[in-house]
């Protein structure tokens, strides 16, 4: 739920020589390794900018909230809620987690993650040097706090990345090639809900879980036009992680993998909650520089008995 959590991950599994695989699937999705050689021998041109998208409206509120209640039976809701505070049973909380702050870190960290993960992997970078998040909770009023509008821009060393996480249209970005695939997740005739965007000098990439094409870019000499089906490789990533256990090998997306891609989402969600402002990240000693509000965010006081960290 927090940086400073995902470290003391990393660190025990280190320090126990265990085999972590984070859920980070794509990694193991052949077409997506495509997309990171065709970006690294320079097919597209130099990348400076890349867009991340995430559409949905399965978070969208509708009705009354519903009543705090008794929680059902066979439910041990005290351990449901482990380290978060302790509040009274309430359907959405228990049906819904991702939408509340102190289960989740909403939809960035749900869906964000695994498309940040991406980008880490195809651009051979993982070390955001700062992050903007802004956005806000619309639409009727209830008592999820996770913002349903979100828009997070990151600073690399030498590319930027823009992620938009949008709850309340599941349309998204990016054009659908006429009788081709249809993207992950899509509930719409021409929805590309979910998503990478990479803009080269010479062409430009969109890719997702299923797939990806190649557009050329619009002067000179650009990249040839391509499209490409692939597929959830859920099953895969399993495969791997069941393999390195007999094996002891690291898998494709080891603990570190998946605690780096989502300090992106939470360095977004810490600007979010302190108004919007710019924070500067040390992605060395893990550290957010020169403002301490913010800083205080790395980490949450945990209710005991959960309070080990």
């Amino acid at each position: 739920l927090t940086i400073r959590e995902g470290r003391a991950i990393v660190e025990a599994a280190r320090r126990y020589k265990r085999v972590v695989q984070t859920g980070m699937q794509h990694r193991s999705a052949p077409h997506y390794k495509e997309v990171e050689e065709i970006i690294q021998s320079g097919q597209i041109g130099e990348v400076h900018f890349v867009h991340v998208c995430n559409y949905s409206t399965i978070y969208t509120s509708a009705g009354p909230v519903p009543a705090d209640e008794e929680p059902p039976e066979g439910l041990d809701w005290d351990m449901y809620l482990g380290p978060a505070p302790k509040v009274p049973y309430n359907r959405l909380r228990f049906r819904t987690y991702r939408r509340f702050f102190d289960y989740s870190g909403g939809f960035i960290t749900d869906f964000g993650a695994h498309r940040l993960d991406s980008v880490h992997q195809v651009m051979l970078d993982d070390r955001p040097l700062s992050a903007m998040g802004v956005g806000g909770y619309f639409g009727p009023k209830s008592i999820v706090d996770t913002p349903n509008v979100l828009h997070v821009t990151c600073e690399y060393k030498n590319w930027v990345l823009s992620y938009e996480g949008i709850q309340l249209n599941g349309f998204g970005t990016g054009p659908r090639v006429p009788g081709g695939r249809v993207p992950y997740n899509a509930s719409g005739a021409l929805d590309r809900p979910h998503g990478e965007a990479f803009y080269g000098t010479k062409g430009t990439i969109f890719s997702d879980r299923v797939g990806y094409e190649i557009f050329p870019g619009g002067r000179g000499a650009g990249a040839e036009p391509k499209s490409v089906v692939g597929r959830d490789c859920t099953d895969v990533h399993t495969r791997n992680f069941i393999d390195c256990i007999r094996s002891r090998q690291k898998p494709v997306a080891d603990a570190e993998i998946g605690h780096k891609s989502t300090n992106v989402a939470h360095l977004g969600n810490i600007s979010y909650k302190v108004g919007g402002r710019k924070i500067r990240w040390d992605p060395d000693r893990e550290q957010i520089l020169d403002d301490p509000p913010a800083a205080a965010l790395l980490e949450r006081k945990a209710r005991p008995p959960w309070d080990l960290i």
